[in-house]
């Protein structure tokens, strides 16, 4: 049997481009065309199992569209001239969450390569449903101090009263966070509370010192969900607050910008304690996205 024949991974490769574009534009045609026409076809999705192609085409009539999102990595492997698998890792770009979708494929007599098995997931800091097993002697491991301070991070959060909010969608083209290496750059985070802007307008001009240091603490709660999604769901791998920058609504007069910004600041101090000491920039905007008061974007170290 040859394994990766190249005429075999271009076929697949075909096919698996036609199914992504089909996820894109939900052209439910194709998508059903592309899965084995057969009882014996399965389907694990992010919320549904689905045995059949019956069961499958159902679900696919029943959705409006699919979450948008942008691929990290294909790996695709053939085995002989009529059998593949696929493997996708991607982005949402609505949550930032990680997905991974594995696709087996099969050449079949008169219909060409089908999808006959199928499943796809999530990155969502879930329970993992397993409990690792203890390494033996000199196994390489966290140390037990590392193992004592798990969880660490959501145990600070629930001391502080603060449940950390589902990460907000970005409302144009961009993405909510972006990692290179081991820096996670978040988008800018504006005042959202039960998504609706809990504090609008304009510092020095009807919004006080104290409500802009509440909105700029909010700000950074919502920083910390997206962190949260970047992270895979534990907040104990982030290493480092790097970086702040803070925008805050005002007119020109206003000067107490800074003050204003240590909303933010001091929490990202109170919750990662030395780590959240950071760099920061603040500056004055005439007008922010949804008239909020105030914005706040961040740079992340985690391992």
């Amino acid at each position: 049997m040859q394994i990766d024949d190249p005429a075999v991974l271009a076929e697949v490769r075909a096919v698996f481009d036609r199914y992504e574009s089909a996820i894109a534009g939900n052209d439910a045609g194709v998508l059903d065309d592309s899965f084995w026409a057969d009882p014996r076809t399965v389907r694990f999705g992010t919320t549904e199992i689905l045995y059949g192609i019956e069961a499958i085409r159902a679900f696919r009539a029943s959705v409006a569209r699919y979450a948008p999102r942008a691929t990290r990595r294909v790996h695709i492997t053939g085995f002989g001239r009529d059998f593949a698998c696929t493997h996708l890792e991607y982005q949402r770009t609505d949550s930032g969450l990680i997905g991974r979708e594995t696709k087996i494929m099969a050449r079949l007599p008169g219909l060409g390569w089908k999808v006959v098995s199928a499943h796809v997931s999530l990155l969502a800091g879930s329970d993992p449903g397993r409990v690792a097993r203890e390494p033996g002697p000199g196994a390489a491991s966290r140390s037990e101090k590392e193992r004592s301070m798990s969880g660490r991070i959501e145990a600070r959060l629930k001391e502080l009263g603060i449940t950390l909010p589902a990460p907000a969608a970005p409302v144009a083209n961009y993405i909510p966070f972006n990692r290179i290496g081991n820096l996670v750059v978040v988008s800018g985070q504006i005042p959202l509370r039960d998504g609706k802007i809990a504090y609008t307008g304009k510092l020095g001009a009807g919004v006080s010192v104290e409500q802009g240091q509440a909105a700029a603490r909010l700000c950074f709660i919502n920083l910390v969900a997206q962190v949260k999604a970047a992270c895979e769901g534990d907040l104990d791998r982030v290493r480092r607050v790097v970086r702040l920058g803070g925008f805050i609504a005002a007119p020109g007069e206003f000067t107490q910008h800074a003050v204003v910004m240590n909303g933010a600041s001091d929490l990202a101090v109170e919750v990662f304690g030395e780590a959240g000491r950071h760099a920061r920039s603040t500056i004055g905007v005439p007008s922010l996205p949804g008239d909020a008061a105030v914005e706040v974007e961040g740079m992340f170290e985690m391992d």
